[in-house]
């Protein structure tokens, strides 16, 4: 394990910046989308430029202290937020052009994504898979159709009153072949369904016979990757089977322990090369942690370990984390006050900016997730009390 001391760039030899109302060239959403449709949501329009250096502040509309679901479609215009783990739920959120509009929205049966949204992910099928709580009634997973007016919600995982069962839905993913899994917000069920049309199944003990709690799941190469543990176990990470996920085999996945001392790791993000970061805090120190793989991600000490008590003062936490390639960006905050932590490291993570200071208003709220578009160029950030801003390069 590599714990690498950071040195944090000075932030006066960055260009100044200043508000900016757009991204830059088209939004991307036409009358009539790529797809033939007038859904909204534009299924591939070409050409989409990164916008211009420094942030991009605008609002999302899921409001209370945090954000659970954060995901961009393909044309990384579409937009879907949720709030899970709030005081309220707020349902599915919705925009079309990164936060400029938020519609609301249309569905059949109406009022049916109005419960608590803890994760979102698009299907090979085209259909948009929402987990949580309360939705279609008491649905913990629904499909939507994006593609009619209006929405077509339907149900695909409702628990019963088994204890093995999935009462409140923390991450979701599905992978083109139609394997989808879903896992408890602050417990250990999970359950997996092998293919579209397939009956869901308890799989426990997925972690070579037990079970850890997960903290966030996605999906790389139609394989599944997740990250957990809870403030009384080892930092872990999840990675898939090296033959895959076999049916026959049950759903498993490889814990990685990432460190011997107990850190709760938050998020994940997986790059289109399978390179990873994860995010967490170590509460023994106070201090958010950066773990980021650098040839073998299956080596639990072949990562880079960032404790950002080493770039900021005060007790931090990470929230969120996003990469692609060397550039990498962690999001969080202050744990006495709150206040925004939004860190960039351009070079694997040996060194680190702080981006806070170049935000254009003051008192901006805790971070909570990240992603990056434009191939790395433009990193959105999604925080508390409907925050949203996108950081161009």
């Amino acid at each position: 394990m590599t714990r690498t001391f950071i040195a944090l760039f000075a932030l006066a030899t960055l260009p100044a910046c200043e508000l900016l109302d757009e991204l830059g060239g088209d939004d991307g959403v036409t009358a009539t989308d790529a797809d033939g449709t007038d859904d909204g949501i534009d299924d591939g329009l070409p050409g989409m430029a990164a916008g211009p250096r420094g942030w991009t502040q605008r609002n999302h509309t899921c409001s209370g202290d945090g954000v659970d679901a954060f995901f961009f479609d393909t044309n990384e215009q579409s937009l879907f937020v949720g709030c899970a783990s709030n005081a309220e739920g707020y349902g599915l959120q919705f925009s079309p052009d990164r936060g400029e509009t938020w519609p609301e929205l249309s569905t059949e049966p109406r009022g049916s994504l109005g419960g608590r949204v803890g994760a979102v992910d698009r299907g090979a099928d085209g259909l948009l898979y929402v987990a949580g709580q309360n939705l279609n009634g008491n649905d913990e997973v629904v499909t939507v159709d994006t593609s009619v007016t209006p929405w077509d919600v339907r149900s695909e995982y409702e628990a019963g009153s088994s204890i093995s069962e999935v009462q409140f839905a923390g991450s979701f993913a599905v992978n083109s072949e139609g394997i989808a899994v879903v896992e408890a917000l602050n417990s250990t069920q999970i359950a997996v369904r092998w293919s579209e049309n397939g009956s869901w199944k308890d799989a426990s003990g997925w972690a070579g016979g037990l079970s850890y709690q997960m903290q966030d799941m996605q999906v790389h190469n139609d394989e599944f990757y997740a990250t957990g543990a809870t403030m009384n176990d080892a930092p872990m990470l999840f990675l898939p089977p090296r033959n895959g996920h076999v049916e026959a085999e049950g759903f498993n996945m490889v814990v990685v322990e990432l460190d011997a001392f107990a850190q709760e790791m938050k998020n994940l993000d997986v790059d289109a090369a399978g390179n990873i970061v994860v995010g967490g805090i170590d509460h023994g120190m106070a201090s958010g942690v950066i773990y980021i793989s650098n040839s073998d991600p299956r080596d639990g000490y072949d990562y880079t370990q960032v404790w950002v008590e080493d770039i900021l003062s005060g007790p931090t936490w990470i929230e969120g984390v996003c990469r692609d390639g060397d550039v990498v960006a962690a999001v969080g905050r202050y744990a006495n006050n709150g206040d925004a932590i939004a860190l960039l490291s351009e070079d694997g993570g040996t060194t680190w900016s702080d981006l806070t200071p170049e935000f254009t208003t003051s008192g901006v709220p805790s971070l909570y997730k990240c992603e990056m578009l434009d191939g790395g160029s433009t990193i959105a950030v999604a925080g508390a009390d409907g925050f949203l801003a996108f950081y161009g390069r």
